[in-house]
């Protein structure tokens, strides 16, 4: 058994985050709900797995981070020290934590900025450490007629914070300053006009990230040194085959086995997963298939721990999906799927209770 939750867009008197477990098997297992909270779309879970964090994705003055505290048997709940934080702009859509200093930095999807919070030694969120802006607009008139950080990553080594803005079609990247963990902006790199990269995802130990780009349904490769900023893109494809017609798709979700031998994209609209082989020096993909989803519109998918089960979050299905993971990558549709009402993002604790 695992423990899983699942956040949703869900009003704040309904159940919005939901404690499963999922067995062996694949089976999911509901639990327990956490109410209270407007749209929880986006969680973290911390290193020690002591807390869990959302974002309220909500319009100004009501968007938030928000702390749960887990329990012994991984119950979510709210304690004394957990808090909930306001943000700096509307539609917090992603979180990531930082270590050295601790901190979460929250993507302000509506308000073209990026939030800095303070955490203690126990991770309780403290105060807020900083705000930045991005400023300009991108070539699409009405995705991109301002700044849209949609979520950001660290690289492997730790050295820089990348942030995937959708309005600026820009990946902007960012140095922590040592003692107070300070953003200072180093760089900003150029993806294809209108292609507006929503997320990204490093290589486990080749010295490349891989982009999923919203608007233009592809997938980039990009070549970074390991000790600063500096890129170079390899390789634009398609998360569709050649012979795919359909007349909207809004990718969604990136993520790489921890092996580093398959890439997954999830394409909401045409409802599928595409899969990718990842060649050794990860520099190349290989479209190998593209997966239907009985979960329709696909925003976010997990693996278990064991690499057996890939868990996919069908918002406009209001399902979870689980599928098993073949030797060759390849997910495995069986029509098991389990209701819950618009989930957006799953995590998976990856120690078994």
């Amino acid at each position: 058994m695992y423990d899983i939750y699942i956040g949703s867009y869900q009003g704040p008197k309904n159940a919005a985050i939901h404690h499963w477990q999922v067995d062996e098997s694949g089976s999911l297992h509901p639990l327990h709900a956490v109410a209270g909270i407007a749209n929880p779309s986006y969680l973290w879970l911390d290193a020690d797995r002591r807390r869990l964090y959302a974002v309220s994705e909500a319009e100004s003055p009501h968007c938030s981070v928000v702390t749960l505290s887990l329990a012994s048997d991984g119950l979510p709940h709210h304690r004394q020290d957990d808090v909930l934080r306001s943000t700096s702009g509307a539609s917090p859509c992603h979180l990531l934590g930082l270590a050295e200093p601790a901190a979460i930095l929250v993507a302000n999807y509506g308000g073209g900025t990026l939030d800095a919070f303070e955490l203690t030694a126990s991770g309780a969120m403290g105060g807020w450490r900083e705000s930045v802006r991005h400023l300009g607009h991108g070539r699409h008139p009405a995705r991109q007629a301002m700044p849209h950080p949609h979520s950001s990553a660290v690289d492997p080594g730790g050295h820089f914070v990348w942030v995937c803005d959708l309005g600026l079609d820009a990946i902007v990247v960012y140095r922590r300053g040592e003692a107070d963990g300070h953003l200072l902006r180093v760089a900003s790199i150029a993806t294809e006009p209108g292609s507006g990269p929503r997320m990204m995802t490093f290589h486990p130990h080749q010295p490349y990230f891989y982009v999923v780009h919203e608007l233009d349904s592809t997938v980039g490769v990009y070549h970074y040194e390991t000790d600063g900023p500096e890129c170079a893109r390899q390789q634009i494809l398609p998360t569709l085959d050649a012979k795919t017609r359909v007349s909207e798709n809004w990718p969604a979700h990136i993520a790489i086995s921890a092996d580093g031998k398959f890439l997954y994209v999830s394409n909401r609209g045409h409802d599928s997963l595409a899969v990718f082989a990842v060649a050794e020096a990860g520099d190349r993909l290989q479209l190998l298939r593209v997966v239907p989803t009985l979960a329709s519109y696909p925003r976010h998918f997990a693996f278990t721990p064991d690499g057996r089960w890939i868990l996919v979050a069908g918002q406009r299905a209001d399902c979870v999906e689980v599928m098993a993971l073949a030797d060759d990558g390849v997910p495995e549709p069986n029509g098991r799927c389990w209701a819950v009402s618009a989930p957006s993002c799953i995590v998976v604790n990856p120690y078994k209770p």
